[in-house]
């Protein structure tokens, strides 16, 4: 019985996977006109750990086929006494199917505050997939904290 059960439901999913791939409304891949993408550390659990920490965010947007604009900014709950940003540039590498860092784009630090921000606009190659990674990082009386965001990617054309 339950050889028969395994046999239908692999028929019923081999099917069912058929059917929803061979139609429009299916996931497709993404488009190549992704202009924004955006990051955050809210889905980042540890962060109800924190005690300074408030939130983290990362933006890349496509200026043209061949520049980027590159922001990001971390808040505390309080002023703090140093706060930064590192900004990191990525790129899809097809051939090794992953994202690779390809530049440090720089940093941002404020001190006695509870809020830093930094733009940088950064030359690019065409036809390529971007993204940005970047560190959010505090300090406040010797306790460090520091946390990750990721943005969704563009695509350069």
């Amino acid at each position: 019985m339950f050889k028969r059960i395994a046999l239908l439901s692999i028929t019923f999913l081999m099917i069912t996977t058929s059917f929803f791939t061979n139609h429009s409304w299916a996931l497709e891949p993404p488009p190549n006109d992704l202009t924004i993408g955006t990051g955050s550390t809210a889905n980042d659990y540890q962060i109800l750990a924190s005690q300074y920490f408030m939130s983290g965010q990362s933006t890349i947007q496509a200026l043209s086929s061949t520049k980027v604009r590159v922001s990001a900014d971390t808040r505390a709950y309080r002023p703090v006494d140093r706060i930064s940003v590192d900004m990191y540039l990525e790129r899809w590498d097809s051939g090794k199917g992953q994202w690779v860092n390809v530049l440090f784009i720089g940093s941002a630090t404020n001190y006695y505050s509870f809020f830093v921000s930094s733009t940088k606009d950064v030359n690019v190659l065409k036809d390529s997939y971007y993204r940005t990674k970047v560190i959010h990082h505090l300090v406040q009386a010797g306790i460090s904290e520091q946390k990750t965001s990721i943005s969704s990617y563009v695509y350069t054309k």
